[in-house]
């Protein structure tokens, strides 16, 4: 879904079948910075955005996802991001406070 509020462009992805929070990802920038959204074609990755922001000679990708308190973290995501872009940086909601302590690590 694509909203326009003022100034800023929004680009935002929801689940509608959670139980609980409604969840989802979030990503807002200038109208005139140039971009390019990036499907994953990962199977079990949940819910994200990843966009490549262009700023005239420079350019960098955004990916941010969010992880529920059961899902596992999608190292996927990482590896995937790390191996198709030079420049990125990925925000994540990983519920910290329902994570193992192998997982904090």
């Amino acid at each position: 879904m694509q909203c326009k509020l003022r100034t800023n462009k929004f680009y935002e992805r929801t689940k509608t079948n959670a139980q609980r929070a409604n969840g989802g990802v979030f990503l807002g920038f200038q109208p005139s910075i140039a971009y390019r959204r990036h499907e994953a074609n990962l199977t079990k990755l949940p819910e994200h955005l990843i966009a490549t922001l262009y700023f005239k000679l420079i350019y960098t990708t955004v990916a941010t996802i969010n992880i529920r308190p059961k899902q596992p973290i999608p190292y996927e995501l990482f590896q995937y991001t790390s191996s198709n872009f030079r420049k990125y940086i990925i925000m994540a909601d990983i519920n910290y406070h329902s994570r193992t302590d192998r997982q904090k690590t």
